[in-house]
């Protein structure tokens, strides 16, 4: 059996240990608190040495140090409170990006354009719509057929877009008012 002593950043010892079992090596990386695994646990070899580098003072000291890395309640809540904000905000982003799934961003950027026109289009059919026009006859369908198309789909897109915002926004409230004692 091989022992290897180190110190770590903080001062703490770390015991690397390599033994032969069945053939073959086996290393191992013990902190102060680190259970010994049942290959090793039988072994006097071992325990001496790990008795002998970890004594209690030095468990205790790292044990210690270990607790004051742990955030304070308020830290954990406010931890808490920004993990569930960001779980809630990428539900919302996954929900919207499952209504244009599979069309270009190039694509979703015109849809904007082609609502303004559609809706310029419908209250005057004689309105410059280049975008849908050039869209229409690329297509070969009616003008006036694509503008209903986009108007629908538009008004079913809001109406989705609206119900999710809708949604995580009263989530985000809900959540607020649990963590309303936190100051971030």
């Amino acid at each position: 059996m091989k022992f290897d002593i180190y110190k770590n950043n903080k001062g703490f010892p770390t015991l690397g240990v390599e033994k032969e079992i069945d053939g073959s090596n086996h290393r191992w990386l013990f902190m102060p608190t680190d259970i010994v695994p049942k290959e090793l646990e039988e072994d006097d070899e071992f325990l001496a040495k790990y008795s002998e580098v970890f004594t209690d003072e030095v468990k205790q000291n790292y044990t210690q140090y270990l607790e004051s890395l742990k955030p304070s309640l308020e830290e954990q809540r406010k931890i808490d409170y920004r993990s569930k904000l960001y779980q809630i905000n990428s539900e919302y982003e996954q929900a919207i990006a499952e209504l244009s799934k599979g069309i270009p961003n190039t694509e979703r950027e015109t849809w904007g354009k082609q609502e303004l026109e559609a809706k310029a289009y419908s209250l005057d059919s004689t309105s410059e719509i280049p975008f849908l026009k050039a869209l229409a006859d690329q297509r070969g369908i009616p003008l006036e057929l694509l503008v209903q198309k986009v108007l629908e789909k538009s008004q079913l897109y809001s109406l989705a877009v609206g119900t999710y915002t809708g949604i995580r926004q009263s989530k985000e409230k809900e959540l607020e008012l649990e963590y309303s004692d936190i100051k971030d």
